[in-house]
């Protein structure tokens, strides 16, 4: 069943802009996606078009991209791709790295909820967080 087509094409500002129907719109969110009221479309990271295409996909829509799907390694220059890629650095200083500033804290606490040993998380994680926190706190 065809639930609508999905256009991706590449956004001046923010990596590619999605013209979609209404009923994509909460899988778009989900995947990090943004409304951009002055375009009047959904804007997604240049990281996160393939995957978030395959998710179209498996829930029933068309994906179209008329100027040619993005070649890997394309985005290299991103922040995030950087991060994702890092190998020496553990999972939390990537996350960190790929976070904006005004959200480490906020992502910080809500690993720490669950990650800390007083709520049934594990101490070496909740190091490696912490450690990681106060790493990025100090860029």
């Amino acid at each position: 069943m065809n639930a609508g087509t999905v256009t991706f094409v590449p956004h001046a500002w923010s990596g590619w802009a999605i013209l979609s129907p209404f009923a994509a719109k909460d899988v778009i969110k989900a995947w990090g996606g943004r409304w951009n009221p002055t375009d009047r479309v959904w804007t997604v990271s240049a990281f996160i078009v393939p995957m978030l295409a395959d998710r179209l996909r498996s829930c029933g829509f068309v994906v179209e991209f008329p100027h040619g799907e993005p070649q890997p390694g394309a985005s290299e220059s991103s922040p995030l791709v950087r991060a994702a890629t890092a190998t020496p650095a553990p999972w939390t200083e990537a996350m960190f790295a790929a976070l904006p500033g005004h959200l480490r804290k906020s992502a910080y606490r809500a690993l720490a909820k669950v990650l800390h040993p007083d709520a049934g998380g594990d101490t070496a994680l909740m190091r490696q967080l912490t450690d990681a926190y106060e790493k990025a706190s100090t860029r």
